[in-house]
């Protein structure tokens, strides 16, 4: 232990030997390993602590912290993505989570959460408050069939590269053979064929991004912002299908986080379904009514995007019909 500790310089909170190597300072002073492991705070938040500060925040950890975290009881989880420590981790049956799954991660009351959003780039199209979970229809699907067009004159394109470099591909078997035929020959001819560029299909996407953001009231921690890449196309086999198989994967996943959070900060606020994914100053205009074959309508496009499944579905199918 002497080679790794400085027992000269001793941790200002708790008077243990602090390590040789790339401590944790606080105020320019080193603390120990076991202060530094308590550390769960926004990214650069404990470089700009005081002493004072820091002492409060273990005063908190050590604390009411504690009895969370001994309480926690994971139902539920989720990397956000590759190579990114944030994790998304609840205990429903608590109403706790967390946002990373090491050890010493701080426990968080479902209550805390202001609002969580999950936008495609800029356009929220799903929103958690203490009030309600809304889902936004999103355009995206329109959009990516309106590039069917331009995916077919693609297609065209690159099976007329095949072609082509198959052709090449022959040319240059031939002039291997008569090659070889002149062997010993002082004769040369060039039968080079040139290669052909290979088109690639790079349309501009309907978003690049899915964003999560959670905004929080806790002494700590002010928010929680992570992204999950979108979609894309194959540059040489591009397709509607594909693509959406993926987009539908993805939003099903998403839909499924945002409805544990409902379930694990505020399981008795309304879920609502909006029409489309503008400003929620639409709340204020007046309720107008809404047919049943709107809402069968609305209900089979969340199906078909993955937002709900079959059985529900053909619940809500029975409960509108009233059969």
């Amino acid at each position: 232990m002497g080679l790794f500790t400085n027992k000269k310089k001793l941790c200002p909170i708790c008077g243990s030997p602090t390590p040789r190597l790339l401590p944790t300072k606080i105020e320019g002073e080193p603390i120990c390993s076991v202060c530094a492991d308590k550390i769960n705070l926004p990214q650069g938040r404990a470089n700009n602590l005081t002493m004072a500060e820091f002492q409060k925040y273990l005063e908190f950890y050590d604390g009411e912290n504690a009895k969370l975290r001994e309480m926690f009881q994971e139902t539920y989880s989720r990397s956000s993505r590759f190579f990114s420590n944030t994790f998304f981790i609840c205990d429903s049956v608590h109403q706790l989570f967390k946002i990373t799954n090491l050890n010493n991660a701080i426990v968080f009351p479902g209550n805390c959460v202001e609002r969580m959003t999950i936008s495609e780039d800029d356009r929220v199209f799903m929103e958690l408050t203490p009030q309600s979970l809304r889902f936004y229809t999103s355009p995206v699907p329109d959009e990516v069939n309106a590039l069917q067009m331009e995916i077919d004159a693609f297609n065209r394109e690159y099976e007329r590269y095949e072609f082509l470099e198959e052709q090449r591909k022959r040319m240059e078997e031939q002039r291997k053979r008569v090659e070889e035929l002149r062997a010993g020959s002082n004769e040369k001819q060039d039968y080079s064929s040139s290669s052909y560029s290979s088109p690639s299909f790079r349309p501009v996407l309907p978003f690049e991004k899915f964003h999560i953001e959670l905004v929080l009231n806790h002494p700590w921690w002010d928010s929680v912002k992570e992204h999950e890449g979108a979609p894309t196309f194959d540059r040489t086999h591009p397709s509607v299908y594909d693509y959406m198989a993926d987009y539908n994967q993805k939003v099903s996943e998403l839909t499924e986080l945002i409805q544990v959070f409902r379930d694990t900060c505020y399981p008795n606020c309304k879920v609502i379904y909006e029409n489309d994914n503008h400003s929620l100053a639409q709340e204020a205009a007046p309720a107008q009514p809404v047919s049943t074959a709107d809402e069968l309508k609305k209900f089979k496009e969340l199906l078909d995007m993955g937002a709900i499944t079959q059985e529900e579905f053909d619940a809500k199918k029975k409960q509108l019909l009233g059969l």
